[in-house]
């Protein structure tokens, strides 16, 4: 996940206390479970990007568990790409990354060569970049925008109902600051799941299309 200084739709997001900056080249992290399961993955020191802590990351996969075989996912806001490619290690059918940092494409396109895992990454600014999505369809989206720019929740998933690239009953995780509170969403999804771990706020929404 990961966002910089770009005019509204930038890169992951202000300084976290859940996620520390380190200064070193390269970050890593580490696949919880699946084929991949332990495999640690570079991914480039970015100011502001920060993936989604194990424990954080740990209870959403926990969540959805019987959801990930064969799933078609959607990881906006990739950053470090790991809720996409623990997905995939977890038997998800493929993965959509957008990401706007090109440092950071590049290394999930480096990944998933490494993984040999099925995925397309798309460099661009969320929601703009929905529109290269096409006529596809998701059972699964992951939307995790800086913290001072919520918004783009609501933007994202505006975005996606309209595109008609959200399968009925599929799942879309939200994640944000815990103090704040969470953005506006639309009628057709209700709130599954919820859970605060320190200043991180995970929310997993069911989405129901409209009779």
């Amino acid at each position: 996940m990961a966002h910089y200084l770009k005019p509204h739709f930038t890169m992951k997001r202000r300084r976290s206390p859940a996620k520390s900056q380190q200064s070193t080249a390269k970050s890593h992290i580490r696949l919880i479970a699946g084929q991949w399961r332990g495999r640690k993955l570079s991914f480039p020191t970015i100011d502001g990007l920060r993936p989604t802590p194990d424990r954080v990351r740990e209870t959403l996969f926990n969540w959805l568990a019987n959801e990930m075989p064969q799933a078609n996912c959607l990881d906006l806001f990739a950053g470090s790409a790991a809720l996409g490619l623990e997905c995939l290690s977890r038997g998800a059918s493929s993965t959509t990354f957008i990401e706007a940092n090109k440092e950071a494409v590049t290394a999930i396109n480096e990944n998933l060569a490494l993984l040999q895992g099925q995925g397309k990454v798309i460099q661009g600014f969320l929601p703009t970049a929905l529109q290269q999505l096409a006529l596809q369809k998701f059972d699964v989206i992951f939307i995790d925008p800086p913290y001072a720019q919520a918004q783009l929740i609501s933007e994202c998933l505006h975005q996606l109902i309209q595109q008609q690239a959200i399968n009925d009953n599929a799942w879309v995780y939200i994640e944000n600051a815990s103090q704040d509170a969470l953005p506006a969403l639309p009628e057709n999804v209700e709130i599954f799941r919820q859970k605060n771990t320190g200043q991180v706020q995970s929310t997993l929404l069911r989405f129901h299309l409209t009779s």
